[in-house]
């Protein structure tokens, strides 16, 4: 949901092209905005470098300006640049803002979701003053970042990190025979475990937004991602990262200590079912669909 009022979606309606202004590296482009009920859209171009610049961060900004000095509306969000316009689910509503001599192949829809409106209206008399409001947008508000960052790498995974922690504590408690090594070994394995569940958990995410945006998958496994939290490619190497720091210490373990804390770490992370889990789901959603086409 939008969350913009009604006299806004009006005048974005009747407005034309609008700027977008992307926060990433202050590109700005010229694009038609499609303000449908519940969702705001924009149709950019496919070859517009704006849209990498989106992938790295989803923050934007509408500008549209009356050029008769009547109005003014900026609009702060997340611009998540998302599917082909003709593969939208909306695409039968979309293709009404398409512009002349142009079609849906043409664009990438683009959705805002705002969270900061500053609105300005010119007097409708002598007497009167200009009027303005500005403020955040219902329901458009991020949470802190911190907090966005933890639920990015635990999504639907939370039961797994408490998995992963208790196999680390049961593994520590059978393997290290001396007491004053156990809270060492412990930290490191439980860093190594969740550091690699979470690099999995990301990786599954950004794997997730490109199979949604290339039509073959479903928009519930990367809603995140679509709701503009973070970028595919601001994803990405935090996913490696994760990963890769996961890797090094469970590989630190097998050489500092037993071989049998390498494994315990790569047991308790899970990374050797819910990778294959993934991928297992996401080729029989493809048979799925080729048998109903």
């Amino acid at each position: 949901m939008s969350g913009l009022p009604d006299e806004v979606l009006d005048l974005l309606a009747a407005h034309g092209p609008v700027k977008l202004v992307a926060r990433h590296n202050g590109q700005v482009v010229h694009v038609q905005s499609a303000p449908l009920s519940r969702e705001l859209f924009l149709l950019v171009p496919r070859s517009s470098t704006i849209l990498s610049a989106l992938d790295t961060a989803p923050g934007a900004e509408l500008i549209a300006d009356d050029p008769q000095g009547s109005y003014q509306i900026r609009i702060k969000g997340r611009a998540v640049a998302g599917r082909q316009a003709s593969r939208e689910s909306r695409r039968s509503e979309l293709i009404f803002w398409v512009p002349e001599k142009a079609n849906l192949q043409s664009f990438i829809a683009v959705r805002l979701h705002p969270e900061h409106l500053d609105f300005s209206k010119a007097p409708v008399g002598a007497a009167e003053e200009r009027w303005r409001a500005a403020g955040p947008v219902p329901g458009g508000e991020l949470p802190p970042l911190v907090s966005r960052w933890g639920r990015l790498g635990s999504f639907g995974m939370t039961g797994g990190i408490a998995v992963a922690l208790a196999t680390c504590w049961f593994w520590i408690l059978v393997i290290a025979d001396e007491p004053h090594k156990r809270m060492f070994l412990l930290v490191v394995m439980a860093l190594s475990s969740t550091s690699l569940l979470v690099g999995s958990v990301l990786l599954a995410q950004v794997w997730a937004f490109s199979r949604w945006r290339e039509g073959t998958g479903p928009e519930g496994p990367a809603e995140l991602l679509v709701a503009g939290w973070a970028g595919p490619h601001e994803l990405t190497p935090v996913a490696l990262g994760a990963g890769t720091l996961g890797a090094v210490l469970a590989i630190l373990l097998g050489m500092v200590g037993d071989r049998s804390l390498f494994t315990g770490a790569l047991l308790s992370s899970g990374v050797w079912w819910y990778l294959p889990y993934q991928a297992l789901r996401h080729f029989m959603r493809q048979a799925d669909t080729a048998e109903g086409v």
